[in-house]
């Protein structure tokens, strides 16, 4: 679910900063949990529960990024010589909301559908 201009800005992005591999994410809060480790014991936050801001002050810094598989842009080199899609000097492309659906299930397709009909766009 891209934008129309979203590959356009991705390539001038990859060009303009002279990167060898740029991956589309989209933002996530760092408020990440482990689960208990054995029975009876707590599970673990991955963050300082004590000192937790509020969601809306977190800066960019903060913010975690969820590699969703749906944009990636790599120089040719990194292809050869790495054998994979992200290599050398990596930067990463801020999806937006819209566009971070990850559909991998036929739940993820019914929640796409939901968004892009909310927001008016078509679906067929």
């Amino acid at each position: 679910m891209r934008r129309p201009d979203t590959i356009r800005r991705a390539l001038a992005m990859f060009r303009g900063k002279g990167v060898d591999a740029l991956v589309g994410v989209v933002p996530e809060s760092p408020f990440f949990w482990r689960l208990p480790e054995a029975p009876g014991q707590s599970a673990r936050a991955a963050y300082d529960v004590d000192a937790r801001p509020r969601r809306q002050e977190l800066t960019a810094q903060q913010m975690h990024y969820f590699e969703n598989g749906d944009l990636y842009v790599t120089a040719p080199h990194i292809y050869r010589t790495k054998n994979n899609r992200i290599g050398g000097r990596t930067d990463l492309f801020v999806l937006d909301e819209v566009e971070g659906v990850d559909i991998d299930t036929l739940t993820d397709v019914a929640a796409a559908e939901s968004m892009l009909a909310r927001l008016g766009w078509r679906t067929s």
